[in-house]
């Protein structure tokens, strides 16, 4: 979900993090594993009763998510560093988020509408569930799954620009301020409202909002200046992200039983990896290869339409009735290929012409 690079720090100032996009290449693949190696993902529901070859995968992508998070924060953080203290400032950066994130989310929910009003088997969320279709257009809390699964996450990502945004009003200094009254709210929230039937008050009670907050330590480090050792930062961070993705695998679940600990290890854990592949670029050129960065540029639209990429060529494989242990591979491979040549196509094609035309018609305004 989300993490979408504003390059421009100030007119005629350029910045640009290769190796971020990289970073959200890797998050969104991750999120894809998870999709086709779940219990009941691409490969068990399409694929089975052939052998399960992408299960070991299927509990790291669970986390795509966190460093998705991490990464937004870093994102918001670096390119509005000049920008605070200025309710004019807020409103564009509340405009400029809503243009992004939204049209390229309707395109795709649209269709799946039109599906889930037919063919509601066809919908991953219609499990034992009805999506509130209100909520789910509006990317607004419910306690169900919402029409499109990966949606609940680009929630916390409107939330936390909304935050954001009333932090832009003021001086910088007080960015600390806020987070840390907003992770105090989280925290009496979670006291009292973590098993709410209200989907809101639940919505304020869930930690993970915290992982931002790390993404935005990174970014302030960086600003100013201050970044050295990313070889030990880089190890601390692979160290914290296997604990995390060990305890994740002994659950058996995306969450811990205590989600503090998910937030507070992720958050921890990817911020240090996104610290050493920052610095090893902005201080000694160390980047990752231009493929990586073509696929960061299309993650949100990979995140947004692997799902529907996956289900419409389940339908297309169960009927080829292939069993062999080779057709799996070959036909997981097809799978994956597929999700990232959409991807490419989308964000190439549909959702960068499309932003680009909204940013400049509030350019012009």
């Amino acid at each position: 979900m989300p993490y979408f690079m504003e390059q421009v720090i100030e007119p005629g100032e350029k910045l640009i993090f290769r190796n971020v996009q990289a970073l959200r290449a890797a998050a969104a693949l991750l999120v894809v594993t998870v999709h086709l190696a779940n219990s009941t993902g691409f490969e068990a529901r399409y694929l089975s009763p052939t052998p399960a070859v992408m299960k070991l995968f299927g509990t790291a992508g669970f986390y795509g998510v966190d460093l998705f998070f991490v990464i937004s924060g870093f994102i918001m953080t670096v390119t509005t560093w000049t920008l605070f203290g200025n309710a004019a400032n807020s409103l564009t950066f509340v405009l400029r988020r809503i243009t992004r994130i939204y049209p390229p989310y309707w395109t795709v929910l649209l269709p799946i509408l039109l599906v889930y009003l037919v063919r509601p088997d066809l919908v991953d969320s219609h499990a034992g569930t009805h999506p509130n279709v209100f909520a789910s257009f509006l990317l607004l809390p419910q306690l169900g799954e919402p029409l499109l699964l990966v949606s609940w996450s680009l929630v916390f990502e409107m939330a936390f620009y909304a935050v954001f945004a009333f932090a832009l009003c003021f001086r910088r200094p007080l960015l600390p301020v806020i987070l840390i009254a907003w992770t105090l709210g989280i925290a009496s929230a979670s006291a009292h409202w973590a098993n709410s039937h209200n989907p809101y008050l639940r919505f304020l009670a869930n930690p993970l909002p915290i992982e931002f907050f790390f993404g935005i330590g990174v970014g302030a480090l960086v600003m100013s200046g201050n970044v050295k050792r990313p070889a030990i930062a880089l190890a601390i961070g692979v160290a914290l992200v296997a604990i995390l993705v060990t305890l994740g695998t002994l659950h058996d679940d995306s969450d811990y039983p205590n989600l503090w600990w998910r937030a507070l290890m992720g958050g921890c854990g990817f911020a240090c990896l996104l610290y050493g592949v920052v610095v090893l670029e902005k201080d000694r050129g160390v980047t990752f290869p231009r493929w990586l960065n073509a696929l960061g540029d299309a993650s949100y639209a990979m995140y947004l339409w692997h799902i529907p990429v996956l289900t419409v060529l389940g339908l297309i494989v169960v009927r080829l009735h292939a069993r062999s242990l080779s057709a799996h591979i070959v036909l997981l491979a097809i799978a994956f290929g597929s999700v990232i040549a959409v991807a490419l196509f989308i964000f190439r094609y549909i959702e960068q012409p499309q932003t680009r035309a909204l940013h400049r018609r509030l350019s012009l305004r």
